[in-house]
């Protein structure tokens, strides 16, 4: 699978968690679904590219 670069996921996750627009986190939901399929692939990849998402 061709995954996203790790800064784009970031931003994605930190959208999901800070953003006050119900809009932006469907969309960063969205995106990450299509590019991983799962929450737990996501979940994955964060631990595996050592993200910081603080």
């Amino acid at each position: 699978m061709n995954q996203p670069p790790a800064i784009l996921v970031s931003t994605w996750i930190k959208l999901l968690q800070q953003s006050e627009h119900s809009e932006a986190k469907e969309q960063a939901m969205k995106m990450l679904l299509a590019s991983f399929g799962t929450m737990k692939a996501v979940e994955e990849y964060v631990k595996a590219n050592k993200l910081d998402l603080r």
